[in-house]
């Protein structure tokens, strides 16, 4: 605990010209739900916002891809759950998650 955690979410370029694409991040409210039953129209859940918790990079061009990436500072329990990154253009929008999870295993030595 205490450390940071890092997401990456990457969106595909691909031969047409892709523009005006817009990265969103959110934790979900209940993790207890299937990830198929969650609904980004719908759901229950926190839109993240930089601050002293969090630090989002927007998207931008890396290589073949647009990233945009997510760190959690100072990890707690508090910050286990379901993250999804919102990707959203013109063209409609789509969402990958991710859970986090703590291990408080130690090593042995």
């Amino acid at each position: 605990m205490n450390h940071t955690a890092k997401f990456k979410c990457l969106q595909t370029k691909y031969e047409a010209s892709i523009t005006g694409l817009q990265f969103d991040w959110i934790k979900w409210d209940n993790i207890r739900l299937a990830v198929s039953e969650h609904d980004v129209d719908f759901g229950n859940f926190t839109v993240i916002h930089t601050n002293s918790k969090y630090t989002k990079e927007p998207g931008k061009e890396e290589g073949l891809d647009y990233v945009s990436y997510l760190w959690i500072h100072n990890v707690t329990q508090d910050d286990i759950g379901l993250y999804s990154c919102v990707v959203c253009n013109q063209y409609g929008r789509d969402y990958q998650s991710a859970f986090l999870s703590i291990n408080t295993t130690s090593g042995s030595g």
